[in-house]
């Protein structure tokens, strides 16, 4: 059981008190008391929880849902962060792939007159074409992920907190404390208009953007295919 404060920091507070008070015996205290003899009345409150079952009981189940939701938290925004990763390097892989894709065009458009090359332009198209496909699939996906993820630590972090204020709440009030004053916590809930915070918010700000960005870049590629194999005219005229 943590009691917050060391050794030393509680007998400063004490002895300072008592220092005070000899020297002013009429002074009232209040508000010296309050702030040195904190850490006393911590200890003093803890050793009457120690003692009684059923407020120990809770204060090591708080502490033990602290430790839990707070290694769940961390895990998750970890997990959040790795996918956040993948994410930026399935997006350049995929510019990597459309730049290889452009210099073989390119390539090909130097080696061969214009009539032929134009015709093996939907080649390059359509590779560009599964590899959009691919890319906003797997970012789809991950984005999907890691709203669901931080979605679920919100979660996790505000029972971490809610614990924790009950936790000092009850070293700090001992007897004084009233477990009818904490109300149950429970999820957070989803808005349901059109267009608040939740599924709007992922697929205009987040998913919406990226498959904004990675269309709008496909479709200058494959108008660079196009330019490049079929700007030398059409099928030379035969006398």
């Amino acid at each position: 059981m943590d009691f917050g404060k060391t050794e030393a920091e509680i007998e400063q507070g004490i002895v300072e008190y008592l220092r005070v008070k000899r020297d002013n015996p009429t002074l009232q205290l209040n508000e010296i008391e309050n702030e040195l003899l904190a850490p006393f009345r911590e200890v003093q409150n803890l050793i009457w929880i120690k003692r009684n079952s059923v407020y120990s009981a809770a204060l090591e189940e708080w502490d033990r849902k602290e430790k839990l939701l707070s290694s769940r938290v961390d895990k998750k925004e970890k997990r959040s962060g790795n996918l956040k990763n993948e994410i930026y390097q399935l997006v350049g892989f995929f510019s990597v792939f459309q730049g290889v894709v452009l210099t073989a065009v390119s390539q090909l458009a130097q080696s061969q007159d214009g009539y032929h090359t134009c015709k093996k332009v939907w080649s390059p198209v359509i590779l560009t074409a599964l590899a959009w496909v691919v890319a906003t699939v797997g970012v789809w996906q991950k984005l999907s992920r890691i709203d669901t993820l931080e979605r679920d630590r919100a979660d996790e972090d505000q029972a971490r907190r809610e614990v924790v204020r009950r936790a000092n709440a009850l070293r700090r009030e001992g007897e004084q404390f009233k477990f009818i004053e904490f109300k149950v916590l429970g999820k957070r809930v989803a808005p349901k208009a059109f267009l608040e915070y939740g599924i709007w918010h992922f697929w205009i700000n987040r998913f919406g953007a990226v498959f904004a960005s990675m269309s709008v870049f496909t479709g200058i590629f494959i108008a660079s295919y196009f330019l490049i194999l079929c700007n030398r005219g059409m099928a030379p005229i035969k006398p």
